[in-house]
């Protein structure tokens, strides 16, 4: 992991955990594994990508979503459904990242943020759709490293959108 941060006292291993967590929550995505997924996030999590280039309020602005533990939930529940018709043909989706960035380190709160650049394909059905940004992780540690918050920002944001149905 690059250390952008150069006030951080972190050590290597620190560095080392929080790079594979954020490597095992690309591949448990890249592997429709949604709910060990959803074990790596914290129960105050939330999950969002706005809907503007540089939102910084994701509360007084649209999304494109915004979800806490239960909405996430809930999709998993939905896109895994057998009767999830829209998903008929199932779905495809290969994550490539970039390398993790650590940004900054709140010691007193055990909070790191971590950016690393992303480009996504899917397949569902007899199309595909290609998606590219930034994921910003805010990732708490106590016993391990849980994510608090995952933000996508895709480069496309302000654009028109189908529906989102799976995970970035």
């Amino acid at each position: 992991m690059i250390v952008l941060d150069r006030k951080a006292r972190v050590s290597a291993a620190q560095l080392e955990a929080a790079e594979q967590l954020l490597y095992r929550e690309c591949e448990l995505l890249n592997t429709a594994r949604y709910d060990d997924w959803l074990a790596l996030f914290s129960l105050d999590c939330r999950y969002f990508a706005p809907l503007i280039p540089g939102q910084e309020d994701v509360e007084s602005h649209s999304s494109l979503f915004l979800e806490n533990r239960e909405l996430m939930r809930m999709r998993i529940r939905r896109v895994t459904h057998e009767a999830a018709h829209s998903l008929a043909g199932g779905v495809r989706a290969s994550r490539t990242v970039g390398p993790a960035a650590l940004r900054a380190v709140d010691s007193q709160r055990g909070d790191w943020t971590v950016e690393r650049r992303f480009h996504m394909t899917e397949r569902q059905g007899g199309r595909m759709r290609h998606f590219a940004g930034l994921f910003t992780y805010r990732l708490r540690f106590r016993e391990r490293f849980m994510i608090r918050e995952k933000r996508v920002d895709l480069i496309d944001c302000d654009a028109p959108h189908e529906p989102l149905e799976i995970f970035l």
